[in-house]
């Protein structure tokens, strides 16, 4: 917080002393912040530069509207007001960068559809010799043994195998 947020660590040191219950869902809250940014930052570090932005102006509104409940003043509305649209720029931001992303996999998939069709005959013909090497194999030993064999009852039993 103290490398992201100053502000918020003047806020948390009052709520400290001030009201504790408050102050320890601040902690969880920021907690939970932290750990998700964590692993935002170790799986996709791009949108690792969004959330962190997004967290900070999200939590830079937060502090100037409780100042500004405390004592409003013109400078505190009119930088509430500017955070607000920054916050409303980064969410563009992060929606523009989400559709470029959703437009490189649509053209992946593109590619993908345009392969498989392409190779549609061949994928079957190569699909088809597979399954059909494995359910011809020979049969085993003990099959092989008892496939001549007459049963006790004297019923014929057929076999499914076909030989070779």
């Amino acid at each position: 917080v103290s490398q992201h947020h100053p502000k918020l660590v003047e806020l948390l040191n009052q709520l400290k002393t001030s009201n504790q219950s408050q102050y320890q869902q601040a902690v969880r809250d920021l907690s939970r912040a932290a750990t998700t940014l964590a692993t935002t930052e170790k799986n996709d570090p791009k949108k690792y530069e969004f959330d962190l932005r997004s967290w900070q102006v999200n939590s830079q509104v937060q502090v100037l509207a409780a100042q500004l409940a405390m004592s409003p003043t013109p400078e505190l509305k009119e930088e509430l007001k500017a955070k607000l649209l920054e916050q409303i720029d980064i969410r563009l931001e992060i929606q523009k960068f989400d559709r470029e992303r959703t437009a490189a996999r649509l053209k992946r998939l593109d590619e993908s559809i345009a392969t498989l069709q392409e190779s549609r005959e061949a994928e079957a013909a190569k699909a088809f010799d597979k399954l059909t090497r494995t359910t011809s194999k020979p049969a085993s030993r003990k099959d092989s043994k008892t496939a001549g064999a007459k049963p006790k009852d004297g019923n014929e039993k057929k076999s499914l195998a076909t030989p070779k």
